[in-house]
C-alpha cells in the first residue's frame, strides 16, 4: 500500500457529463501528473455518496481541482 493524497475535482466528458468528487495520486505527484504521465488508462472517482466511477482517460474532456464541492 502507498501513501495517497485526496485530490477534489470537476471531470468533463465527452458525453458531455460532469462528476465530482476525488480522486487519489501519489503523494510526490501532481494531479496533471496522473493524466500525462501516468500509462493508466482509467481514473477512479469518488463521489459524495460513496459511489466509485471508473472513467477512461479517452473519455476525458477536461478535469478542475475543486476547493468546496460538497464532499
Amino acid at each position: 500500500m502507498y501513501a495517497v493524497n485526496e485530490n477534489k475535482v470537476a471531470i468533463k466528458t465527452t458525453a458531455g457529463e460532469l462528476f465530482k468528487g476525488l480522486i487519489n495520486i501519489k503523494l510526490e505527484e501532481r494531479l496533471s501528473d496522473v493524466f500525462t504521465q501516468d500509462e493508466t488508462p482509467f481514473i477512479i472517482l469518488k463521489d459524495k455518496n460513496e459511489t466509485i466511477r471508473i472513467i477512461n482517460k479517452d473519455h476525458i474532456v477536461w478535469v478542475q481541482p475543486v476547493d468546496n464541492i460538497g464532499i
